[in-house]
């Protein structure tokens, strides 16, 4: 009976260890408890049986039945609770195996656990996305061959090594199953056993390699913004407070970043700035992606202002909505607007001018040519001849003058007496002023040189003296005077370290309005003006200021509201004495009855000039256009020795176009062309030939004559052994300029 007793027992631990076991094993987690409890309860019943049959066998009946009962249900229950541990603990570990596998697989990032000898223990499913190769795939392979540098695996430990056995976002390369590098942040620290020896590693890696694009993006974004050669600026959609300003806004407006992050795009606007920026911005927000294109000027922290072209947008991408604005500065090309402008009326005005250039040096002409014929019977008649030579000199050089403020030029000095030639300006300066305004010369009797280019030097004193009238509109007066100066080594300093030494100073002054300080400050910066726009471009006494250095010179500004100003012109000495000048009339050379074939249209110069080249000794054939010239030389074929002939002719011809008829049939011709136009005008638009004579009108009779020996043969040595001679040939030229 005992046996079969045992045997129960047995029987009923194992099967209790047995629904146990699968109970955990094939029932979920609600209803595991369930069917414990129901297992509890049959071990109780089946407990109490065993234990009445245990009592029947052993003791009979001479044990109490109820103590007997409790302890074959104490036995009972101490055996349920040591089952219901092991089965507890059994389960416990079920669940944190099965969560540990949840985790491994569900996780963005990839752990792992790698061994002492550097092969992949655990991996989870994740590492697809970091190496391409599966889980699978990955355990038992040495960790050391996917990184790009095979020692990059041992930097890895060493610096968990010197780092408390573990690292944070430590970067490393892999290689990808594809070939591509992938960039990851490893999260790791080093496994040691109980007695402190390292077994291996485990770690987290995260994928960065997308966010190291897009912050190689963003920087790259970043950089081309702060070096575009447009001003951008970034504010908030809310605040309007600039969140970001690049290089070129910075540095045009003068302001730096810590001072505009807490201004906004109205703080910049000009007071009288007509833009409605606020419905703009309205717009634009309720129309994402639009784009809105203003003109609008913009104020600098030294309160000046600029014109630009400001292209407006909105922008939700980001944490916050933005709104974008890319600011093109525009007052070159305004600038250039007015330039062109005035380029086209200078053009049109030299056109004009040109014309009546042309017929008045015409005049001029006949003018001169007769009071050279006028006979000399005593002093009181030579004093009046002088004088109407004088005279003519005096329109021909306004004529000059007037063609010349209506072009540029390259400079080309030579030595001009200064209070001479402020003495001759003086008429001009007065044409350009009102009755209101008086000028006055403070001038010496001595010879103060310089060496600049006349025209230049005139423009430069017409640019100051109507910008004292400007400064006077009710009336004043401008003071011009000269004197000579020395500058010295400690005054030069303050003169953009000019050269010390003697220089001539010319100073213009007028009691106008003055200039404040501000505008004082500017006053020669290019584009710079005080006047309404398309009044002034701004480019007048900055003109002035690089003529002077250009020379050699300085310019000193000085002013003072409601008092005046005074401008000073430095020029230095010149020490070439030798001025140049127009030839007073000479006793010409007798020829030697040279053939010269001479055309001009005006009836009047073609009369003088044939009169006075036969008085010179030459045999003349005259005619007045292209078709005379051909027919009265038809007969003239090798006795012909020189032509002279006007560069505009009736009928369209130009002089070289008919002189290269002529040579057709008489071979090639000597010639000296003459016009009341410059030299350099035709041989830029007409191409006259650099080795041909030219003669301006009003010309003289001797410089008529040099100019015919010269070009027959009779003063070559006397041209290459003297330069100034040449000057003599013919009024001065304006270089570099456009008579028209």
């Amino acid at each position: 009976m005992l046996t079969v007793t045992i045997f129960l027992s047995v029987c009923f631990i194992g099967l209790q260890l047995g629904c146990g076991y699968w109970v955990l094993k094939l029932a979920r987690h609600r209803t595991k408890s369930f069917i414990w409890y129901g297992v509890a309860a049959c071990n109780l019943v089946l407990a109490l049986v065993a234990g009445q049959y245990l009592n029947a066998s052993i003791g009979g009946s001479h044990q109490p039945v109820l103590l007997n009962e409790m302890s074959h249900v104490t036995v009972s229950l101490m055996l349920f609770v040591i089952l219901s541990l092991l089965v507890r603990q059994l389960e416990q570990k079920h669940e944190s195996e099965v969560w540990r596998k949840y985790l491994l697989d569900t996780m963005a990032d990839t752990y792992y656990e790698i061994d002492g000898q550097g092969r992949v223990e655990v991996i989870s499913e994740s590492c697809v996305n970091v190496t391409g190769y599966r889980s699978d795939e990955l355990i038992g392979a040495e960790v050391r061959n996917f990184y790009v540098a095979s020692e990059s695996r041992n930097e890895l430990v060493n610096a968990m090594l010197n780092n408390g056995d573990q690292v944070e976002r430590y970067r490393s390369e892999l290689v990808h199953r594809s070939g591509q590098t992938m960039t990851l942040e490893n999260t790791s620290r080093i496994r040691r056993n109980s007695k402190g020896e390292m077994i291996g590693t485990q770690g987290v890696l995260r994928n960065i390699t997308g966010r190291i694009q897009s912050e190689a993006q963003i920087e790259e974004l970043a950089r081309i913004v702060e070096s575009s050669v447009n001003e951008i600026y970034v504010f908030e959609a809310e605040s309007k407070k600039f969140r970001v300003v690049n290089k070129a806004a910075r540095d045009n407006l003068g302001w730096h970043m810590d001072e505009l992050r807490d201004m906004t795009l109205a703080d910049l606007r000009p007071t009288d700035c007509d833009i409605d920026l606020q419905g703009i911005l309205l717009t634009l927000s309720e129309n994402e992606g639009m784009t809105i294109v203003k003109e609008t000027g913009t104020r600098r922290k030294d309160q000046s202002e600029y014109f630009v072209e400001m292209s407006f947008r909105y922008s939700t991408v980001g944490r916050d909505p933005v709104f974008i604005a890319i600011a093109l500065d525009i007052t070159g090309r305004e600038l250039n607007k007015a330039q062109l402008s005035q380029a086209q009326r200078l053009q049109s005005l030299g056109l004009l001018t040109g014309g009546i250039a042309h017929d008045f040096n015409n005049m001029l002409q006949a003018i001169r040519l007769n009071v050279e014929k006028i006979v000399i019977d005593d002093s009181q008649q030579e004093k009046w001849r002088d004088g109407a030579l004088r005279a003519v000199g005096r329109a021909a050089q306004l004529t000059r003058r007037l063609l010349t403020f209506s072009r540029m030029q390259h400079l080309t000095p030579k030595v001009i007496d200064v209070n001479q030639s402020l003495r001759e300006l003086e008429s001009l300066f007065r044409l350009s002023l009102t009755k209101a305004t008086n000028l006055e010369l403070a001038l010496g009797d001595e010879s103060l040189l310089i060496e600049v280019d006349e025209s230049q030097y005139e423009s430069a004193l017409l640019n100051v003296v109507l910008n004292a009238h400007s400064a006077m509109p009710e009336g004043g007066v401008i003071l011009i005077a000269s004197e000579p100066t020395y500058v010295s080594a400690s005054r030069s300093r303050q003169m953009d370290d000019l050269p010390p030494g003697d220089y001539v100073e010319i100073r213009l002054s007028d009691n106008g309005r003055g200039m404040d300080e501000y505008v004082l400050k500017q006053a020669i910066e290019p584009f710079f003006s005080t006047k309404k726009a398309g009044e002034g471009t701004g480019l007048g006494l900055s003109t002035v200021y690089g003529f002077l250095k250009q020379s050699g010179g300085h310019m000193i500004v000085e002013s003072e509201i409601n008092v005046g100003s005074t401008i000073t012109l430095l020029f230095p000495i010149s020490n070439n004495r030798v001025i140049a000048g127009n030839d007073e009339p000479s006793n010409a050379i007798r020829a030697n009855k040279e053939t010269i074939l001479f055309i001009e249209d005006d009836d009047v110069v073609r009369m003088l000039m044939a009169g006075t080249l036969e008085d010179m000794g030459y045999h003349v054939i005259v005619a007045a256009d292209s078709v005379q010239a051909e027919s009265l030389t038809r007969g003239f074929v090798d006795s012909i020795d020189l032509v002279i002939s006007d560069l505009i002719l009736a009928g369209g011809i130009y002089g070289p176009e008919l002189v290269a008829s002529l040579a057709a049939t008489h071979g090639k011709l000597k010639t000296i062309f003459i016009s009341g136009h410059s030299r350099l005008y035709w041989s830029k638009d007409q191409r006259l030939p650099d080795d041909c004579q030219f003669l301006q009108k009003p010309f003289s009779q001797a410089q008529l004559d040099t100019a015919i020996r010269h070009v027959l043969g009779d003063v070559k040595s006397e041209l290459a052994s003297s330069s100034s001679l040449s000057l003599s040939l013919l009024p001065e030229p304006e270089p570099g300029g456009d008579p028209s």
